[in-house]
């Protein structure tokens, strides 16, 4: 894929069709609903954040890691609507990251066991 489609909920229309850059095929998207909040990782580990405002969708920020996503995650902490946190697992340094939105700087780096593959990352509170 190279962009992101709004569909209306109620009668299933096309609102808007969003396109990556040229040079990104996106390959996985997280989306926080309640937040108006999407992510999106593409390919060369370009992570694109956008957010839901006015009924468009709007790119905020982007970013290229160092090695290419193999998995994303918006969902907010702490009960609250929007997050403030993204987090995401890299391939190649088998490590998760968890970066801070709106800005993606990376807040926190945790480098996994060579004997582990992220595949998928969920945060949460428990």
């Amino acid at each position: 894929p190279k962009g992101a489609r709004l569909i209306s909920a109620s009668d299933k229309q096309l609102l808007q069709e969003w396109s990556s850059p040229a040079e990104c095929t996106i390959n996985m998207a997280s989306c926080n609903a309640a937040g108006g909040q999407l992510l999106l990782a593409g390919t060369n580990g370009t992570l694109l954040y956008l957010t839901l405002k006015g009924g468009k969708l709007n790119l905020e920020n982007q970013i290229k890691m160092p090695h290419e996503i193999a998995c994303i995650d918006i969902h907010p902490l702490d009960n609250q609507q929007q997050a403030s946190y993204c987090t995401l697992g890299l391939w190649v340094d088998v490590s998760i990251h968890m970066l801070s939105l709106p800005s993606l700087d990376c807040v926190c780096k945790q480098t996994l066991s060579t004997e582990v593959l992220p595949r998928s990352v969920l945060c949460c509170n428990f």
